[in-house]
């Protein structure tokens, strides 16, 4: 079997699959959602809105196959036709964006434990932010709230959403995330993702998120970074460790660095690539962390 084919049974809407998202995903949780954002009172007797949700998460999962067909799994047995299309379209647009968020907020968790191989690291559980942008449906609507790439010249084929992601590196879980315009630049949303961190945890990101401000956020969260630095970013040694690495300090501003004040200590570990088939053999690449016990 190819592995086209065996991603698109993994997207039918099979008795199992069907029945993992209703037991991950309670009907309970669905209808406090539905009462916190305030829709539970819209009653329709063929579609109500409790079953809408599982529908708009169905329409993700089963994402090859049509509306009625994903219905016709999520509820079988029920008395009456299958909705039209247009009766569907109406029913998602009444629920709206707050009980999916949410909802999200509700069961969507952490789940590795601490013996879980590789998602902790003594004792810090690891997780990671990273942004990408996502092709949309080709609407006007579409284009209005997130706007097109391109250059100068012409835009591009398909409106695109930015989304930056807090996930726990373990499980590969979605923990928590941000959706912007595609102008939108990643390090302008990490500030709402990094105020999400629980003390304890090691963060990893890549070097475009490396900020004073974003490493004391970090750091106000009570918890821990470790993070690629530029070539150009001036971290200068203030005291070598009997490791190889050294504290430095990081800067709000140049000028604040030339009077060495308000500097946040981090340290700094360099190391180089040996492998021939990287371009980069030889080159010295940094890493900064908050945790400045090298010994530890």
């Amino acid at each position: 079997m190819s592995a086209r084919s065996l991603l698109g049974l993994l997207q039918q809407p099979t008795t199992q699959r069907v029945a993992a998202l209703k037991r991950i995903i309670p009907l309970s949780a669905v209808q406090r959602a539905l009462e916190q954002s305030g829709r539970a009172a819209r009653h329709c007797p063929v579609l109500p809105l409790w079953l809408v949700v599982w529908l708009v998460i169905g329409l993700g999962l089963f994402a090859r196959d049509s509306y009625r067909f994903i219905f016709k799994h999520l509820q079988p047995f029920r008395p009456g036709a299958t909705p039209r299309s247009n009766t569907i379209a109406a029913a998602r647009l009444a629920l709206g964006l707050l009980p999916l968020r949410l909802l999200a907020r509700a069961v969507v968790k952490l789940l590795c434990e601490p013996d879980t191989p590789g998602a902790f690291y003594k004792g810090m559980r690891l997780v990671a932010i990273d942004g990408w942008v996502m092709d949309l449906a080709d609407t006007q609507e579409n284009a209005r709230l997130f706007g097109r790439p391109g250059s100068g010249r012409a835009p591009g084929a398909f409106p695109q959403a930015r989304v930056v992601a807090l996930c726990e590196t373990g499980s590969h879980a979605f923990w928590r995330h941000l959706v912007k315009p595609c102008r939108r630049g990643e390090t302008k949303m990490a500030p709402y993702l990094l105020a999400q961190l629980e003390p304890g945890m090691l963060l990893q990101w890549d070097r475009n998120f490396l900020s004073f401000k974003n490493v004391t956020q970090v750091l106000a969260r009570k918890a821990h970074l470790l993070a690629r630095i530029k070539s150009t970013q001036v971290v200068e040694p203030t005291k070598e460790l009997a490791d190889g690495s050294y504290l430095a300090k990081l800067y709000r501003t140049s000028h604040d660095r030339k009077k060495d004040r308000r500097g946040v200590v981090v340290r700094v570990i360099e190391y180089t690539l040996n492998d021939p088939n990287r371009p980069t053999k030889g080159k010295v690449h940094r890493l900064l962390t908050t945790l400045l016990d090298a010994e530890a």
